[in-house]
């Protein structure tokens, strides 16, 4: 019997590369996802609550609730959101630092791969210490493309979390608590072991 996962997060594009990124620890028939957006973080502290009512009963058996923490402190923001929404085993408060898109710069031959870029990038050896995630990937992608593509986050952050190794995500300790939670939720036997998880099908079913 599949996990059904509830995904809260600020946008489409944020659901997409956590899809991606569950595709490559567990199996594809381990698990579903389902999900509330917010368009931005405004909605979630306010509607988190009913958001995960809601998605209990369309099916949900464990949650996700992501928000980034742009210039606010991590741990005030995850306290804040816990107190709203009382994570226990079956739910998890993510704050990756800065931006997501922060995970995504800490594989550059997935950038590479995903964008079909000219050449592998340099990408910053601590990527959640860079200020803007997203405006460095639209200076990488633009650099290395020869000034032949654009980045767009709605597009893009799927293509590279598709290539992604977890290996290099783990340089982000905002991941790691992603990565523990997955692999308490889904069975053992249907895990795949993350050094081995570098290429993977496109497997959640989103409704």
């Amino acid at each position: 019997m599949s996990v059904v996962i509830g995904i809260i997060a600020e946008d489409d594009s944020d659901i997409d590369v956590f899809s991606e990124l569950l595709a490559k620890i567990a199996k594809p028939a381990s698990f579903s996802v389902k999900k509330h957006t917010g368009d931005g973080c405004g909605k979630i502290f306010s509607k988190c609550v009913s958001w995960i009512e809601d998605l209990k009963r369309r099916g949900c058996s464990h949650f996700i609730l992501v928000q980034d923490s742009d210039r606010s402190d991590p741990q005030a923001l995850r306290r804040k959101l816990e107190g709203k929404i009382k994570p226990d085993q079956t739910k998890l408060v993510l704050i990756p630092t800065i931006e997501l898109e922060a995970w995504l710069l800490s594989d550059p031959d997935a950038i590479k791969a995903g964008l079909n870029l000219d050449s592998k990038p340099q990408t910053p050896a601590k990527p959640e210490e860079s200020d803007d995630p997203k405006r460095d990937l639209k200076h990488i992608i633009k650099k290395y493309s020869n000034n032949k593509k654009f980045y767009v986050n709605t597009c893009h952050n799927k293509l590279i979390a598709k290539e992604i190794n977890l290996e290099k995500v783990k340089k982000c300790k905002s991941f790691l608590p992603f990565l523990a939670f997955t692999n308490s939720i889904i069975p053992k036997s249907s895990l795949i072991k993350p050094a081995l998880a570098n290429k993977s099908k496109s497997s959640s079913r989103e409704k």
